[in-house]
């Protein structure tokens, strides 16, 4: 796990959806056809943990099945890039602490505008996790990038803290936690917000357009948004 999670397999720009030249998935299959497995059962379910249809047999013909009916439900085309969005794991216990609410801002890399901003709501009633442990001593964010890059992952650290602080190198990351204290956030390189208007109205302010371009994630775990070609 510790050489799997690193690089060169772990792949430095977003993959969510990808499988097709993807080292991270590559690797798996191998390590998976290395031990045996010849029989898999894979359930689809929604946001709603509905199970819209399930997958069985051959490890990897069965698994490229179920990724074309994820495709067809989780993925959601946008005409153009955007300036903002507007994320949320979508509620307890997704949003229980950083450490899991960070996922919610992955989806965004993959539609945003350079310099976009992000608006990450999420309770973290349990805190922030072990995730600002990494950036102590920074002085940016590709400062963590380049020590996850250097270190690679191990069982204290995993990969959560470059997950996050990738995207806090490329957009402008506003937070509404109430978990979580201010001053913490910003040594985090995150903006602090007490409100969801306030979030929106410093959003537009750093977004710096007349008319900008908007997307809303709720349940940003559950989807894949993509610009449509």
């Amino acid at each position: 796990i510790r050489k799997h999670h690193s690089f060169p397999i772990l792949p430095i720009s977003p993959q969510l959806g990808v499988i097709e030249n993807n080292t991270f998935h590559e690797q798996s299959l191998l390590g998976a056809k290395f031990v045996g497995v010849d029989f898999i059962v894979n359930v689809i379910e929604n946001s709603h943990g509905h199970i819209m249809d399930v997958v069985a047999g051959d490890l990897e013909e069965a698994h490229k099945k179920g990724v074309e009916k994820c495709t067809e439900i989780w993925t959601y085309n946008v005409s153009e890039k955007m300036d903002i969005v507007i994320t949320s794991p979508g509620g307890y216990p997704k949003d229980i602490n950083l450490h899991q609410s960070q996922k919610a801002i992955a989806p965004c890399e993959l539609v945003l505008k350079e310099n976009g901003v992000i608006i990450l709501v999420a309770e973290c009633s349990d805190g922030p996790g072990k995730i600002p442990t990494w950036f102590e001593g920074e002085k940016s964010p590709q400062d963590v990038v380049d020590k996850f890059v250097r270190d690679g992952w191990s069982p204290k650290v995993h990969a959560k803290p470059f997950l996050l602080a990738r995207p806090l190198s490329n957009y402008r990351v506003i937070t509404v936690c109430e978990g979580i204290e201010k001053e913490l956030l910003e040594d985090m390189f995150m903006i602090y917000s007490d409100s969801l208007q306030n979030a929106f109205e410093k959003a537009l302010s750093i977004a710096g357009v007349d008319d900008p371009s908007i997307l809303i994630l709720p349940y940003a775990g559950d989807v894949i948004p993509k610009v449509k070609k």
